[in-house]
């Protein structure tokens, strides 16, 4: 093969896969790009780690058509580093690759591009539109949950995918994630169902591949989502990303989202974001817990460790129910008022038994749930 590369066009994209690419598997090669040129003046670029792949269509000056493996990390160094705004790449004998011209060449070994792992490519499946902004926001809440390397259970490692429908018949798509401790439910507006294959009408999408997915999610055009071949598949224009599917079921979440007005402690978000750093001051690995003591009109939070002290502090609420404690892990409770986008938390606490739910005022979108941690 024989090309001159674009180098913003090229460049950017070989940012983005490196995640990809970087990853380790038992497979050497899939720590390459595979770049095939073709005669009608594009390049494909295609990047995997066996279970999250990618592959885009790139212009480019192509003088003799082919396909070729290099190390995705040297090429992209390469390519970033590289002073002019084309770059020629041309393969001579033995997988051997130059990059460059004139006063300046790389000359690095590449690997056989029949060995490249076959990946998603195929699209042909229903494929919905959606606003790639408010999708990469469903993403990223549910992101805000991450999955435990050494979690046995399966559904901790993904996010739950399904459509749902409401009594006004406006259409969601829903995302929830969990590590068993807390979790985050997000929904956004859609014009068309998810299109499920078989009888589950849900699916489980791994959160590693997600994260990188999440790079490509930058333009306000919209993408297109499907399900095919147990792969969910996103579609940019002339990019195609698709992850492999994790088997299982999830948790059931809906009685737990359950809320009531009459538990509602309405918070300035920010407010008692900074009170709950304070109190976190004095917590480390084996005290991790904050006692939310409640009376009427007012909420004290309280920390003890016996190797570094104690510390509480008194905030005025709107609270005219029976005094109780609760405690929670602080870190869990300000990442879920962090998700917030606005000033004001309805905050929804009925006892020291029974999960919280933390909202924003007017957000009906999003719901964050914390158990409580035993006295």
């Amino acid at each position: 093969m024989k090309c001159r590369l674009i180098k913003n066009e090229i460049s950017e994209v070989l940012a983005k896969i490196q995640g990809i690419a970087g990853r380790k598997t038992n497979l050497f090669i899939t720590s390459t790009v595979r770049l095939t040129g073709q005669m009608d003046g594009t390049i494909q670029i295609e990047a995997t780690d066996l279970e999250t792949d990618f592959s885009g269509i790139y212009p480019a000056e192509v003088d003799v058509p082919g396909s070729v493996c290099i190390n995705a990390k040297k090429l992209y160094e390469i390519i970033k580093s590289y002073p002019s705004e084309t770059i020629l790449l041309n393969e001579i004998e033995n997988r051997w690759i130059e990059i460059g011209e004139n006063n300046l060449l790389f000359h690095i070994v590449g690997m056989n591009p029949d060995d490249f792992p076959e990946i998603g490519k195929d699209t042909d499946t229903e494929l919905i539109s959606v606003d790639s902004f408010q999708f990469k926001k469903l993403i990223e809440k549910n992101l805000s949950i991450p999955s435990q390397a050494d979690e046995k259970r399966i559904y901790t490692q993904g996010l739950f995918f399904e459509s749902i429908t409401d009594e006004e018949g406006r259409i969601f798509l829903r995302g929830v994630s969990t590590d068993s401790k807390r979790m985050v439910k997000y929904d956004m507006l859609s014009d068309n169902l998810f299109a499920f294959q078989g009888e589950d009408k849900f699916i489980l999408i791994p959160k590693k591949g997600l994260s990188e997915l999440l790079k490509f999610l930058d333009s306000p055009m919209p993408v297109k989502i499907g399900a095919l071949n147990n792969r969910f598949v996103v579609v940019k224009e002339s990019e195609i990303f698709s992850i492999t599917l994790l088997e299982g079921g999830f948790p059931g979440y809906q009685d737990i989202m359950k809320s009531d007005s009459e538990s509602i402690i309405e918070f300035k978000r920010q407010e008692l974001i900074m009170s709950l750093k304070r109190m976190s001051i004095l917590s480390d690995d084996d005290f991790r817990s904050i006692i939310f003591s409640f009376e009427e009109n007012k909420l004290t939070l309280m920390t003890s460790n016996p190797d570094l002290g104690e510390s509480h502090e008194d905030l005025s609420v709107s609270y005219e129910r029976e005094p109780f404690e609760v405690a929670f892990n602080p870190k869990f409770f300000m990442d879920a008022l962090s998700l917030i986008e606005e000033d004001d938390a309805h905050v929804f606490i009925r006892n020291n038994q029974t999960p919280c739910l933390i909202k924003g005022k007017s957000d009906f979108y999003l719901t964050s749930v914390i158990m409580p941690i035993k006295i």
